[in-house]
């Protein structure tokens, strides 16, 4: 494919970095290669956000898109990780609320005029990725609890419905503010 490509741009908004790799890559592809995925998002970072926080703002990227491909979070339920053999629910789930802390910290750290760039691309979708993911492995853990009779059950059901709030009101922010 050397004469023609196409891509849908039909939903962008969330796909900025895929696409603009893909449509580098098209543009040149002896200068982008497949392999040079991690060398194009480093220099996608300092370009958006200087060369003081390209490392672990491309760091904070590829594995968010790592992640989601663990699972897709739209194809997420509450039995797509384990909860009874090897911890997996509970990995993934802390993978996930370490990216976000990390994305925080660097949010906080940045200049004020980046700051807004950095929500739309980086933090928002780390945040919505990390709620989405806990709530479904809350939801797992309060099925299998409440099979069990434990009376932390209820504890996992309030916990679940506080996730539901966070991600509405993830949704409210980014749609509002």
């Amino acid at each position: 494919a050397n004469r023609v490509w196409i891509v849908n741009v039909g939903d962008l908004k969330p796909m900025e970095v895929p696409i603009e790799f893909f449509l580098r890559m098209a543009w040149n592809p002896a200068r982008w290669p497949a392999e040079s995925t991690d060398d194009f998002m480093h220099q996608w970072a300092a370009r958006e956000f200087g060369a003081a926080y390209a490392d672990e703002t491309a760091s904070l990227v590829a594995t968010y898109l790592k992640y989601n491909g663990w699972r897709k979070p739209e194809l997420l339920s509450p039995d797509t990780f384990s909860v009874l053999n090897y911890r997996e629910a509970e990995r993934i789930r802390q993978a996930w609320r370490d990216l976000a802390t990390r994305a925080e910290t660097l949010h906080a750290a940045l200049p004020a005029a980046a700051k807004d760039a950095f929500y739309q691309l980086v933090l928002h979708p780390v945040k919505a990725c990390a709620i989405v993911n806990d709530l479904y492995v809350t939801a797992a853990f309060n099925s299998l609890y409440s099979t069990q009779q434990r009376a932390s059950t209820n504890t996992l059901k309030t916990q679940a419905e506080t996730l539901f709030q966070a991600d509405a009101d993830l949704v409210t922010y980014w749609n509002t503010t």
